[in-house]
């Protein structure tokens, strides 16, 4: 033993490797050029808008809306139910605040 503690779960799991080599490099490189090719050639900008409207709404919303509804929602003892749970790591759960937030 060398003194030093270890859990039981990072004795299991060796850590993740993120290392990007040359090859996802290139990938990037070809696959943003072709995006913009495309997005150029067949003039297709209005994709863009949107996708930068919805961008800008969530980012409101997480950033203005949600902050103020949590304040009024503990204010009137309103309490945040769990809607929907999509069981992943990239959306969580959806709560009742989250819907009213992006409704307003």
């Amino acid at each position: 033993n060398d003194g030093v503690e270890r859990s039981a779960s990072s004795a299991r799991a060796p850590p993740e490797d993120m290392e990007l080599t040359a090859a996802h490099a290139l990938g990037f490189i070809i696959m943003a050029s072709s995006s913009l090719l495309v997005l150029f050639y067949f003039k297709i900008y209005g994709i863009v808008k949107v996708f930068y409207s919805m961008g800008c709404s969530k980012a409101v919303s997480q950033v203005v809306v949600d902050p103020f509804l949590k304040r009024l929602m503990k204010k009137f003892r309103v309490r945040n139910q769990i809607i929907w749970r999509t069981n992943t790591e990239d959306f969580g759960d959806i709560s009742l605040r989250d819907i009213m937030a992006h409704v307003i």
